[in-house]
């Protein structure tokens, strides 16, 4: 293979969408942002735009740019994070960043 082939694989490789087959299927890595509109601690979850994701134990929280956690979010805060899609009805948040009020949001 020439360097130029290698070069083109992994530019290839790095535009894919991120998948992988978990214990239970093919999971996909995606990011959203929104508004949180409810937050459950006792099942670690919060609903964004209408949807509801796990948020992992292990996960990633930002509060007001610090490290943070879950218990420290709030109904009204923007955010953005990252999960990943298990299938049609399960999202696993595994990074969480709240961001600033002043932060414009897509309406659609």
């Amino acid at each position: 293979m020439t360097f130029k082939s290698v070069w083109l694989c992994a530019v290839l490789l790095c535009a894919t969408p991120v998948a992988h087959a978990g214990p239970s299927g093919p999971q996909v890595r995606s990011e959203g942002e929104g508004v949180i509109q409810a937050l459950d601690f006792s099942a670690s979850s919060i609903t964004v735009s209408g949807l509801r994701y796990r948020v992992d134990a292990a996960a990633t929280v930002s509060v007001q740019g610090s490290f943070g956690a879950l218990t420290l979010l709030e109904t009204g805060m923007k955010v953005k994070f990252v999960y990943w899609q298990k299938s049609d009805r399960e999202r696993v948040v595994v990074e969480l960043e709240q961001l600033p009020a002043s932060t414009h949001m897509d309406e659609s």
